[in-house]
Protein backbone atom coordinates (compact mmCIF):
# COMPACT_ATOMS: atom_id res chain seq x y z
CA UNK A 1 0.00 0.00 0.00
CA UNK A 2 0.92 3.55 -0.74
CA UNK A 3 0.49 6.26 2.03
CA UNK A 4 -0.75 9.03 -0.07
CA UNK A 5 -1.13 12.61 0.61
CA UNK A 6 -4.89 13.90 -0.36
CA UNK A 7 -3.94 17.48 -0.91
CA UNK A 8 -2.67 17.30 -3.97
CA UNK A 9 -3.57 16.02 -7.66
CA UNK A 10 -0.94 13.67 -8.17
CA UNK A 11 -0.30 10.54 -5.67
CA UNK A 12 2.06 11.79 -3.12
CA UNK A 13 3.39 9.90 -0.19
CA UNK A 14 5.29 9.83 2.52
CA UNK A 15 6.39 6.32 2.39
CA UNK A 16 5.98 2.96 0.30
CA UNK A 17 4.18 0.58 2.76
CA UNK A 18 3.87 -3.29 1.51
CA UNK A 19 0.30 -4.25 0.49
CA UNK A 20 -1.87 -4.82 3.24
CA UNK A 21 -3.86 -7.52 1.42
CA UNK A 22 -2.76 -11.00 0.52
CA UNK A 23 -2.76 -10.44 -2.97
CA UNK A 24 0.77 -10.04 -4.36
CA UNK A 25 0.71 -6.46 -6.24
CA UNK A 26 2.59 -5.69 -9.40
CA UNK A 27 4.82 -2.89 -9.33
CA UNK A 28 7.24 -0.83 -11.63
CA UNK A 29 9.66 1.57 -10.28
CA UNK A 30 11.64 4.24 -12.25
CA UNK A 31 15.08 4.81 -11.93
CA UNK A 32 15.27 7.18 -9.57
CA UNK A 33 13.48 4.98 -6.94
CA UNK A 34 15.79 1.85 -8.02
CA UNK A 35 18.81 4.21 -6.92
CA UNK A 36 16.65 5.31 -3.79
CA UNK A 37 16.35 1.92 -2.89
CA UNK A 38 19.59 0.05 -3.28
CA UNK A 39 22.56 2.87 -4.05
CA UNK A 40 20.99 5.77 -0.93
CA UNK A 41 19.10 3.09 0.99
CA UNK A 42 16.44 5.94 1.68
CA UNK A 43 14.51 5.26 4.68
CA UNK A 44 11.03 6.15 2.29
CA UNK A 45 12.07 2.45 0.29
CA UNK A 46 12.07 0.66 3.64
CA UNK A 47 8.95 -0.45 3.11
CA UNK A 48 9.46 -1.28 -0.80
CA UNK A 49 12.26 -3.24 0.63
CA UNK A 50 10.32 -5.20 3.06
CA UNK A 51 7.53 -5.81 0.65
CA UNK A 52 9.82 -6.61 -1.76
CA UNK A 53 11.78 -9.43 1.15
CA UNK A 54 8.22 -10.66 1.73
CA UNK A 55 7.55 -11.10 -1.21
CA UNK A 56 4.55 -9.03 -1.23
CA UNK A 57 5.04 -7.20 -4.21
CA UNK A 58 6.62 -8.26 -7.52
CA UNK A 59 8.98 -5.81 -9.30
CA UNK A 60 8.77 -6.06 -13.13
CA UNK A 61 11.15 -4.20 -15.30
CA UNK A 62 11.94 -4.62 -19.22
CA UNK A 63 14.81 -4.52 -21.48
CA UNK A 64 14.58 -0.62 -21.69
CA UNK A 65 14.14 0.18 -18.42
CA UNK A 66 17.24 -2.00 -17.52
CA UNK A 67 18.91 -0.35 -20.06
CA UNK A 68 18.49 2.87 -18.75
CA UNK A 69 19.37 1.71 -14.92
CA UNK A 70 22.53 0.44 -16.55
CA UNK A 71 23.39 3.74 -18.00
CA UNK A 72 22.79 6.04 -15.15
CA UNK A 73 24.68 3.53 -13.01
CA UNK A 74 27.61 4.66 -14.64
CA UNK A 75 27.20 8.39 -13.82
CA UNK A 76 30.01 10.18 -12.35
CA UNK A 77 28.24 11.49 -9.70
CA UNK A 78 27.25 8.30 -8.16
CA UNK A 79 31.12 7.17 -7.78
CA UNK A 80 30.03 3.85 -8.26
CA UNK A 81 32.90 1.04 -9.22
CA UNK A 82 32.33 -1.35 -11.91
CA UNK A 83 31.97 -3.65 -9.23
CA UNK A 84 29.65 -1.57 -7.70
CA UNK A 85 27.86 -0.78 -10.23
CA UNK A 86 27.52 -4.84 -11.43
CA UNK A 87 26.35 -5.41 -7.89
CA UNK A 88 23.32 -2.99 -7.52
CA UNK A 89 22.60 -4.07 -10.76
CA UNK A 90 22.40 -7.50 -10.39
CA UNK A 91 20.97 -7.10 -6.98
CA UNK A 92 18.32 -5.05 -8.87
CA UNK A 93 17.81 -8.05 -11.69
CA UNK A 94 17.32 -10.60 -8.93
CA UNK A 95 14.44 -8.69 -7.77
CA UNK A 96 12.37 -7.70 -10.49
CA UNK A 97 9.89 -9.87 -13.33
CA UNK A 98 11.10 -9.34 -16.85
CA UNK A 99 8.36 -8.23 -19.89
CA UNK A 100 10.11 -8.33 -23.01
CA UNK A 101 8.71 -5.50 -25.17
CA UNK A 102 6.44 -4.13 -23.65
CA UNK A 103 4.39 -1.56 -26.40
CA UNK A 104 1.12 -0.05 -26.23
CA UNK A 105 -0.96 0.10 -28.67
CA UNK A 106 -1.61 4.24 -30.22
CA UNK A 107 -4.09 5.88 -28.31
CA UNK A 108 -4.35 3.56 -25.12
CA UNK A 109 -1.66 5.52 -23.07
CA UNK A 110 -0.99 9.19 -22.29
CA UNK A 111 2.04 10.89 -23.25
CA UNK A 112 4.33 11.75 -21.26
CA UNK A 113 6.09 15.33 -21.95
CA UNK A 114 9.55 13.11 -21.67
CA UNK A 115 10.00 10.82 -23.88
CA UNK A 116 12.50 8.80 -21.92
CA UNK A 117 9.91 7.93 -19.48
CA UNK A 118 6.99 6.41 -21.85
CA UNK A 119 8.60 3.40 -21.32
CA UNK A 120 7.70 3.03 -17.65
CA UNK A 121 4.12 3.71 -18.34
CA UNK A 122 4.12 1.20 -21.09
CA UNK A 123 5.53 -1.78 -18.81
CA UNK A 124 2.84 -0.79 -16.13
CA UNK A 125 0.33 -1.09 -18.46
CA UNK A 126 1.77 -4.37 -20.21
CA UNK A 127 2.16 -5.75 -16.59
CA UNK A 128 -1.23 -4.61 -15.03
CA UNK A 129 0.91 -3.41 -12.53
CA UNK A 130 -1.54 -1.45 -9.87
CA UNK A 131 1.65 1.10 -9.22
CA UNK A 132 4.41 2.68 -11.11
CA UNK A 133 6.33 4.73 -8.46
CA UNK A 134 8.41 7.68 -9.56
CA UNK A 135 9.63 11.07 -8.46
CA UNK A 136 8.97 12.21 -11.91
CA UNK A 137 6.89 15.58 -12.07
CA UNK A 138 5.92 14.82 -15.65
CA UNK A 139 4.92 11.39 -14.90
CA UNK A 140 3.46 12.37 -12.03
CA UNK A 141 1.37 14.59 -13.60
CA UNK A 142 -0.36 11.88 -15.63
CA UNK A 143 -1.96 10.62 -12.15
CA UNK A 144 -4.64 13.42 -12.12
CA UNK A 145 -8.01 12.27 -12.10
CA UNK A 146 -9.14 13.26 -15.78
CA UNK A 147 -5.88 11.46 -17.15
CA UNK A 148 -6.79 8.20 -15.21
CA UNK A 149 -10.46 8.43 -16.52
CA UNK A 150 -10.14 9.47 -20.38
CA UNK A 151 -7.06 6.57 -20.94
CA UNK A 152 -8.57 3.79 -18.31
CA UNK A 153 -5.41 3.64 -16.70
CA UNK A 154 -5.04 -0.08 -14.47
CA UNK A 155 -2.66 1.84 -12.44
CA UNK A 156 -1.46 4.82 -10.03
CA UNK A 157 1.58 6.43 -10.35
CA UNK A 158 3.10 7.63 -7.10
CA UNK A 159 5.50 8.96 -5.65
CA UNK A 160 7.81 8.82 -2.23
CA UNK A 161 7.58 12.28 -1.11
Amino acid sequence: MIIQSEQSQTAHCTEIMPPCSTQVEKWVLDTNIILDWLHFHDRRTHGLANAVAAQQVTLYASPATLHELQRVLNYPQFKLTPEAQTALYQRYVSAVQVLDHPSAAPGTLPRCRDKEDQKFLELAQACAAQRLISKDKRLLELNRANTRRRFNLSFTISNLG
